[in-house]
């Protein structure tokens, strides 16, 4: 096939979180004879320093070649006539929202037809994101709608949950295709190393925007009883946000250490991560969660909210799960956590290891690409 990708990040840029990483992934582990081209932008999220420099040509990268973007109209439609110059028989959309690629592609999509349209919303239609500057996005739902793109298009949902989540927005009879995220984690997870002293130490992980709870975990730790430390590693999303979360933490009390590191490169999740006892994470949902399988794939348990896939597995023993948003029950939580001791952490990391692998064991679906193949030839049969 050949296929066009257009999303907001790709590599080298990995402010943009889990959904750089998932392309990523998804295209180092497509087969070669797909002609595959990435339009992205030539900048990280929240950033102005261009990833690549020189003028805007393809770039190999892997089993793609990829363009990337300078700001401004001018770049856009250069970008956008030099990708559809491909002729791809496949446009993927990494996000429905974003206008400067994915909302753009959707219209030209609507004028030109005959291209097969996926998108793949990255959990941008499940209650708790659409709660989130619900009524531009609501607007442009109606609008989709309005336009009939509804009818047109493929949907990839990472579990049977979003695909749900996708059909309450755009109809039962949407044809929603649930392969989950790709990832480059390992098949093993690393295991963890037996320590003796300390205090619990948190970390929360993720981009600094209200969508993914930090509020919550900081409230909470307000009346923590028991000496933890918690360190907040992610970008900056939101600067009223930040604000806000800055001054919740300076009213916890001294029992409790908070230090706000900045983000890390992707490459340094891991053994990021694995300097810590439980990773604290209560996100409003999530379509996959890229962090909790890397907190896992080192040994470092979650303690979670119940919006994301992973529930059944923490559930069983690769982590906890806090039901509700009130800070008081995620205070708890932690104090009963905090009271196990460093013997109760290392047995609950080893818990997190081994429910990691069972993960892994049991991830062997077709490639996405596959699938959307046998999409394209059922419409175009032989």
């Amino acid at each position: 096939m050949r296929i066009l990708v257009a999303c907001a990040g790709f590599p080298p840029a990995y402010l943009g979180g889990g959904p750089i990483r998932t392309i990523a992934a998804m295209l180092r582990s497509a087969d070669a004879r797909h002609q595959v081209w990435v339009i992205t932008n030539n900048y990280d999220h929240g950033s102005s320093t261009p990833l690549v420099q020189g003028s805007e040509g393809w770039i190999n990268r892997g089993n793609a070649r990829v363009l990337y973007l300078n700001r401004g109209i001018r770049s856009l439609s250069k970008g956008i006539a030099k990708s559809l110059s491909k002729r791809p028989e496949v446009v993927y959309l990494n996000g429905i929202f974003y206008p400067r690629l994915s909302i753009s592609f959707q219209l030209l999509s609507r004028l030109k037809g005959g291209t097969l349209l996926v998108i793949a919303p990255r959990g941008e239609l499940d209650p708790g994101a659409l709660a989130l500057k619900s009524s531009k996005k609501r607007l442009y739902l109606r609008l989709f709608k309005v336009a009939r793109m509804d009818k047109r298009v493929i949907w990839h949902a990472s579990t049977e949950l979003e695909k749900t989540h996708i059909q309450n927005v755009m109809g039962k009879k949407s044809l929603v295709i649930v392969r989950e995220n790709d990832t480059m984690l390992p098949a093993l997870a690393d295991r963890p190393a037996a320590r003796n002293l300390g205090s619990l130490r948190l970390v929360f992980m993720s981009r600094l925007s209200r969508k993914k709870g930090l509020h919550v975990l900081l409230a909470a730790l307000k009346g923590v009883k028991q000496t933890v430390t918690l360190d907040v590693i992610g970008p900056e999303e939101d600067l009223q946000y930040v604000s806000e979360c800055h001054d919740l933490a300076a009213q916890c009390p001294e029992n409790v250490e908070i230090r706000f590191r900045g983000p890390v490169a992707s490459e340094r999740m891991r053994e990021t991560l694995a300097q810590y006892d439980l990773m604290a994470f209560p996100t409003a949902g999530e379509n996959f969660g890229h962090v909790i399988a890397e907190s896992l794939s080192v040994g470092c348990p979650v303690l979670c909210s119940d919006k994301t896939p992973w529930s059944d597995r923490l559930r069983a023993g690769a982590g906890q799960i806090v039901d509700s948003v009130v800070p008081a029950d995620w205070a708890a939580a932690i104090d009963r956590y905090a009271e196990t001791g460093a013997e109760g952490w290392f047995e609950s990391r080893l818990a997190a290891a081994e429910g990691y692998e069972e993960w892994m064991r049991t991830n062997d679906a077709p490639h996405f690409f596959e699938l959307i193949e046998k999409q394209l030839e059922d419409r175009n049969p032989a």
